[in-house]
């Protein structure tokens, strides 16, 4: 501050002065009439970062302000006050000059360029005589009061997103109305907008008496002064729907200080099943009370039958315990080996056949060990028969069966079912042997239908074979009779005219038949080749129907059905031809085993088109009778059939399933009607994976 000479008394009273300041919790500016500073407390430079000195004498409060909000204000305070301010020291005084209340929340810029809020009252400062020779800024920083209106915003804002999205019906009651409402309460009332439904009494949307008899006017308003007395209040409630029907909620009012005014938060809990539950049990009760005295009747005699009861107890906790010895023993004997896993990782059990499956393991089984410990363990000790986990076994998540081959060659189908408590039941199963038989069968299914195409193959061949055999001795026979012609010179230029001309339509009849059986031959070659080696190569998908069509061609000789085909031109894949030809082969011989049981003319249609750019569906129908529904859920099973004996294996569809699946990367659905035919339906890449 500026020093004035003064005596005694007021040298200490400018001291007084001068700690007040400095101690104050709020920045003191003073300043003269034309805006320098000449107060600046300690406060003040804490707040700013500027010392007194670089300030007082130096400067006016615009060194501190934002230029565009001290523009912003002149703007505003032009227009209010009805006079011209220009941006300047004026605009922070204008206010007080004209003896008008003057604060108002301002920016300060700190000497390091940052910014707070403050709120910052101007007032003028008067000699003895009255005259103004200075104002008085008092600044008190907002942070932590902004800090805290942001804190209440929020508050109030995740308040509102609960009451919003609460699936209870919530109101908000302020002078004993409702004020607001959530959807849930609209829903459950069957009112369409909630502005039905503010601005009323809560008796407004009840019966006028609740169920004990009371007026719901009288009640309701005494529910409420209950809460408002005590915070929170519980009680039970019947309301009515905008339908006219009335049902049971449970009502929670809670006293909550809302911007200085108490409002009651109310929660409906609709309470009609537990109201039907509480009738059932009095019912229960009334019949309870009427069985009462035969039940004391009968206490004697259960008296007497306890001691008998007891003795059985004792037998059924007993044989409860040789039960679960026998379980024990039924898993140690299972050929399948069992391992059990807690919720948290930790081996809990195992069976002795887990033990021979993977004798590696065996050093490693200890109780409570790690999975991760235990593998680790198992992948350390070089096992071969035990490998480590890979992307399926190694994801505790997963759930399900899958096959593990093993570097020994095993094949091993693990099941990982979940337990109740979280954890994990593992079965091993070794499926090496099963899983070669079923190849072997498949392998034998195949040359099955191998059998079958050179059957059809040799009666297809007969034909153009017989007709160049007949064709050759009738050619023998006709040079015979030129032969002996022209030894005893009887040959007539006629004779010999018909000879060349029988010779000329008896080598064309040749060359036909002989190049029919040379097509049907290559024919049977590559579709021999393609069904007895996956080889995989790109072909013309026509093609391969038309093969299909020339296998079973035999099938539908003599038989009122017909086969019939359509294929979207110019349609290739890259896979393998020959596993194709046995589905579809295998999916039409079901059909006319199983589909046309005592029908008359049977039609069965293979169709294909493309599916989007990378994809061909290949569907085979028939308007036979159908798959009963019990059965469609098996019929992809291996040895399935309902024609053991009658030209039904049971292997079929089971082999055809797997080619799509395993070999094509593909998916083959059925979809059936009883009575309304078989749909089949084959989604596969056009290039196999």
């Amino acid at each position: 501050m500026r020093a004035f000479p003064v005596g005694e008394p007021s040298m200490q009273s400018m001291a007084f002065t001068a700690a007040i300041l400095d101690n104050a919790g709020y920045a003191v500016i003073a300043t003269d009439t034309s805006g320098v500073i000449t107060v600046f407390n300690r406060t003040g430079e804490h707040m700013l970062g500027y010392a007194a000195d670089e300030l007082i004498g130096l400067a006016t409060p615009a060194k501190f302000h934002l230029p565009s909000e001290v523009a912003a204000r002149a703007v505003e305070f032009s227009n209010a006050l009805g006079i011209a301010l220009t941006p300047g020291f004026d605009v922070f005084v204008a206010k007080t000059r004209l003896n008008l209340p003057n604060e108002h929340e301002w920016t300060y810029v700190r000497k390091d360029g940052s910014q707070l809020q403050v709120l910052l009252s101007v007032t003028a400062l008067r000699d003895a005589a009255g005259d103004v020779f200075g104002f008085l800024g008092m600044a008190v920083d907002l942070t932590e009061r902004k800090r805290a209106e942001r804190a209440v915003r929020d508050s109030e804002q995740r308040f509102r997103d609960l009451f919003e999205r609460s699936p209870d019906p919530s109101w908000l009651i302020q002078d004993r109305l409702f004020v607001d409402c959530n959807l849930a309460a609209v829903a459950i009332l069957g009112y369409s907008t909630r502005q039905e439904l503010l601005a009323t009494h809560p008796s407004a949307l009840s019966p006028e008496f609740q169920p004990d008899g009371r007026p719901s006017f009288d009640k309701a308003e005494e529910m409420m002064l209950t809460a408002l007395r005590h915070g929170v209040h519980r009680f039970e409630w019947e309301h009515r729907r905008s339908d006219g029907s009335c049902f049971p909620v449970e009502v929670t009012l809670a006293r909550l200080a809302v911007q200085g005014q108490e409002i009651l938060y109310c929660i409906w809990r609709d309470i009609t099943e537990r109201k039907r539950a509480e009738s059932a049990l009095l019912a229960a009760n009334r019949r309870f009370e009427l069985l009462n005295a035969d039940l004391e009747a009968r206490v004697a005699e259960r008296t007497r039958l306890l001691a008998t009861e007891v003795v059985e107890r004792r037998q059924a906790e007993q044989f409860a315990r040789q039960s679960a010895q026998w379980l024990r023993e039924v898993i140690e004997l299972m050929p399948s080996g069992i391992v059990l896993w807690d919720r948290d990782q930790r081996l809990v059990a195992w069976n002795k056949a887990f033990k021979v499956m993977f004798p590696e393991a065996t050093i490693f089984l200890k109780e409570g060990v790690p999975r991760s410990a235990f593998v680790e363990a198992v992948e350390a000790s070089g096992s071969t028969s035990f490998p480590p986990d890979g992307q399926e076994s190694g994801n505790w998540d997963r759930i399900g069966r899958y096959d593990r081959l093993l570097a020994d060659g095993r094949i091993i189908t693990v099941e990982r079912l979940p337990t109740s408590e979280g954890g994990r039941l593992v079965i091993n199963t070794d499926v090496t042997l099963i899983r070669r038989a079923g190849e072997a069968l498949a392998r034998s299914e195949r040359m099955a239908s191998l059998g079958g195409l050179v059957a059809g193959i040799a009666h297809e061949i007969n034909t153009p074979v017989g007709n160049a055999l007949l064709v050759a001795s009738t050619l023998g026979d006709r040079l015979a009779e030129v032969e002996a012609g022209m030894l005893g010179g009887t040959l007539r230029r006629s004779d010999f005219s018909a000879f060349i001309a029988s010779i000329t339509e008896s080598g064309q009849l040749l060359s036909r038949n002989l190049h029919r059986a040379a097509d049907l031959i290559q024919n049977f070659k590559q579709v021999a080749v393609d069904q007895t080696s996956d080889k995989r190569r790109v072909f013309d998908l026509a093609k391969v129907f038309e093969e299909v069509h020339m296998l079973m061609a035999p099938r539908f000789k003599g038989s009122p059905h017909r086969l019939e085909l359509s294929c979207e031109a110019g349609l290739t894949m890259d896979g393998f031809p020959g596993a194709l030809v046995q589905v579809l082969t295998n999916l039409i011989d079901n059909a006319l085993v199983h589909a046309f049981d005592g029908r008359g003319e049977g039609v069965i249609a293979l169709g294909a088109r493309r599916l989007g750019s990378d994809s061909v569906q290949i569907t085979c129908d028939d308007n036979g009778c159908g798959i009963p529904l019990a059965q469609q859920s098996r019929i992809f099973d291996p040895f399935f059939t309902t024609r053991f004996g009658q030209g039904g294996s049971g292997l079929g569809l089971s082999i055809a399933m797997n080619l799509v699946h395993d070999l094509m990367g593909g998916e083959l659905v059925v979809a059936s009607t009883p009575g309304a035919g078989t749909h089949f339906t084959i989604t596969v890449p056009g290039a196999a994976p």
